[in-house]
């Protein structure tokens, strides 16, 4: 996984790989990983779909890994027009979600973050202090 890090962050240092930004003065974001798990960030072009691919393939025929379809997504912005959105998904062989679901039960999109975004990590918490105090 470190070798598929270093792969994207050498293209994008080269200009060919132009990550996504989070806010006018935020920062640029390519890929994240937390354990065996990636999340990949570019613009739904052609010339990204075809970079993303490639560097997969590499990756597959580098370390003998295989990417898995059944638990591989590809999820695009209301921006990106559907013909693009069914190119990417053909070429690369993901399956299209309109929504990534959770991850470590947190919403991975969501409009914007309240005080009821997080709502249930603190009824957790007080659930949990509860059963403490009752102890």
């Amino acid at each position: 996984m470190e070798w598929l890090g270093h792969s994207i962050s050498l293209i994008v240092s080269k200009g060919i790989w132009k990550p996504i930004q989070l806010s006018r003065s935020g920062p640029a974001l390519s890929h994240l990983f937390f354990a065996d798990d990636l999340i990949i960030f570019c613009k739904a072009d052609e010339q990204h779909g075809k970079i993303l691919k490639e560097i997969l393939y590499d990756f597959c025929e580098l370390l003998g890994h295989k990417v898995n379809l059944r638990k591989t997504n590809i999820f695009f912005s209301k921006e990106v027009e559907e013909s693009m959105v069914d190119w990417h998904s053909n070429l690369l062989n993901f399956q299209k979600v309109d929504d990534l679901g959770r991850y470590l039960e947190i919403s991975l999109f969501h409009k914007r973050v309240t005080n009821s975004t997080l709502h249930f990590v603190i009824e957790k918490v007080r659930t949990k202090l509860q059963r403490w105090d009752a102890r």
